[in-house]
C-alpha cells in the first residue's frame, strides 16, 4: 500500500511541476490590465469603447423619489463572442462595472428623471 501512495505523490509532484512548468513558458498576461508580479487590477483604459452589457439605476431610499446612482456594466467585444459560443467566460475576460453619481430634476416627461453626472467608482473583475 505505501508503493502506490508513494507512486501517487510522485505523479501528482510530477503532473504539478510540468503544469507550473508550463505556465511559466507562457509569456503571455493573463489580462492586459492586471499586474503579473503584484496581481493588481488596473481599470482598463478604453474599457467606455467595448460594448455594454446593461446598465442599472439604483432608486433613492430615503428623501424625494429620484435615482441615487447608475451602473454600467462593460466587456470586450470577444468576451460575448467566446461566452454566446460556450455559455461561459473565457480565462483572462475583463469586466467593468462602472458606478456614476447621479442628479434627479423635474422633467416634462416625469417628476423624477435621473442622469449620471460623475463617475463614483469601479468594479473590474477579471
Amino acid at each position: 500500500m505505501k508503493s502506490v501512495i508513494t507512486m501517487a505523490s510522485i505523479l501528482v509532484l510530477g503532473l504539478g511541476s510540468l503544469a507550473a512548468w508550463g505556465m511559466a513558458e507562457d509569456n503571455t498576461p493573463f489580462a492586459s490590465n492586471v499586474d503579473p508580479s503584484t496581481g493588481v487590477i488596473q481599470v482598463p483604459a478604453n474599457y467606455r469603447e467595448w460594448p455594454t452589457l446593461g446598465t442599472w439605476a439604483h432608486a433613492k431610499v430615503e428623501g424625494p423619489p429620484g435615482i441615487q446612482e447608475f451602473h454600467v456594466v462593460y466587456t470586450q467585444p470577444e468576451t460575448i463572442n467566446y461566452y454566446q459560443a460556450k455559455g461561459r467566460f473565457p480565462d483572462g475576460a475583463v469586466l467593468v462595472k462602472e458606478l456614476l453619481n447621479t442628479e434627479t430634476m423635474p422633467m416634462t416627461t416625469g417628476p423624477a428623471v435621473g442622469h449620471g453626472t460623475a463617475i463614483k467608482g469601479w468594479f473590474v473583475l477579471v
